[in-house]
């Protein structure tokens, strides 16, 4: 059975009180995945295929609020952890937060039929990568919990997640600096864009990028969980 077809995640606790959040990244996961094929049709201008993304989008994002909905009513108070209970629903925090902004960056798209220009549609698509790159390198940080505890957290495991938690880090600097060259690009081809088409753009922008800042903040949540 997937683990987002199991009928109660309180069930999930018994076994490890981490697979519930594990269930939830990777819902999260799955919203900014759709980023990718979300900004293809944005730039494309197929705004049939950008309605029907977004829409998968806004669905995912409910499943992920739902589970984590469910992650805290059922997260039980004396259950022995090596971290924090209030350390681990801040980290269930953040990494939620992830998939609003990948709702958010959604809807913007959906809301107005707004012209990427073609001067800065390589970039959107590099900066779109490693938006969903640093998703992608906190759930392969994550996925290494059940190792760190199999191993009674020795330093060698604990060096394997803290180095992949640094890949979260090195994507969400590449998002920025490629948020920053849109944003000249944008400015210096301004008298070819009407005021509304700059506004948007520079929103969803923004939007994207605060899905790797929260993948960021979820892996910094991470390290200081398991490097202490």
């Amino acid at each position: 059975m997937s683990i987002f077809e199991r009928p109660h995640i309180g069930n999930l606790f018994g076994k490890t009180p981490f697979e519930p959040l594990h269930k939830h990244i990777l819902q999260v996961k799955e919203c900014a995945d759709h980023l990718k094929p979300l900004t293809d049709a944005f730039i494309s201008g197929d705004y049939g295929k950008v309605e029907e993304i977004a829409n998968n989008i806004s669905h995912l994002e409910h499943l992920a609020d739902k589970t984590t909905t469910d992650i805290r009513i059922h997260f039980p108070r004396n259950l022995f952890m090596p971290v924090d209970r209030g350390d681990i629903l801040s980290f269930l925090k953040k990494q939620d937060t992830i998939a609003d902004k990948a709702e958010d960056t959604a809807r913007l798209i959906q809301i107005r039929k707004t012209r990427v220009p073609e001067e800065i549609a390589d970039d959107l698509r590099e900066f779109v990568n490693s938006v969903v790159a640093s998703v992608d390198a906190l759930e392969k940080a994550y996925s290494e919990i059940d190792k760190l505890m199999e191993g009674g957290f020795e330093d060698k495991e604990r060096k394997i997640m803290l180095d992949l938690i640094k890949k979260v880090d090195y994507h969400e600097w590449k998002a920025d600096e490629l948020q920053l060259k849109m944003t000249r690009k944008l400015f210096e081809i301004e008298d070819k864009l009407d005021p509304m088409t700059i506004f948007f753009l520079m929103r969803i922008i923004n939007e994207m990028d605060a899905v790797a800042d929260y993948a960021e903040d979820s892996g910094d949540q991470l390290r200081t969980m398991f490097a202490k």
